[in-house]
């Protein structure tokens, strides 16, 4: 029974310790007056920024034996990547984004718009 208390009375003291120290800390606020206020806005806003990534993948079936074309083309992969990205800001609890219009310029394009914008 002895080795139980001196194992479980130190723990029990550093435990109702650690809660008393707790509740003096929860009381105290870090000083910010040398945080400027666009670094607080910019600290509480972080969450709401999100990355986003608009892009087509435009595949090339070239059927002329050209072999220069066919050689560019090969080192395409014969494909092309076109489209945008950027960062916009969560605005509303429904999950509304606020961008700028040209990263998701060919979200919403034909294919012969998206086609045409991989020839240039």
């Amino acid at each position: 029974m002895r080795k139980r208390a001196m194992i479980t009375l130190p723990i029990s003291i550093i435990f109702a310790v650690c809660i008393a120290a707790s509740f003096f800390l929860m009381n105290i606020k870090p000083d910010t007056s040398h945080v400027s206020q666009a670094q607080k806005l910019a600290e509480y806003t972080k969450p709401a920024v999100v990355r986003i990534v608009d892009y087509a993948i435009v595949e090339w079936k070239f059927v002329n034996n050209d072999p220069d074309v066919d050689a560019y083309l090969h080192q395409l992969d014969y494909r092309t990547m076109i489209g945008a990205s950027g960062s916009g800001a969560i605005i509303s609890s429904n999950g509304y984004i606020v961008t700028n219009a040209h990263v998701v310029e060919y979200l919403k394009a034909e294919e012969k718009d998206i086609a045409h914008a991989a020839f240039e």
